[in-house]
């Protein structure tokens, strides 16, 4: 399995809507409200369980 990319807020949503369409598994904080301002620790155990 390949990990999916996790785009910190500072990167605009349209860089991961880019990036699904050439075939890259993604998400993108910026683009998903209910992740907006969580700690980098926060974030990165999101990454790991996922």
């Amino acid at each position: 399995m390949t990990p999916g990319l996790l785009l910190d807020e500072m990167f605009h949503p349209r860089i991961a809507t880019d990036l699904i369409a050439r075939g890259h598994d993604r998400l993108a904080v910026a683009g998903h409200p209910d992740l907006r301002e969580t700690s980098d620790a926060d974030l990165l155990q999101r990454a790991v369980e996922e």
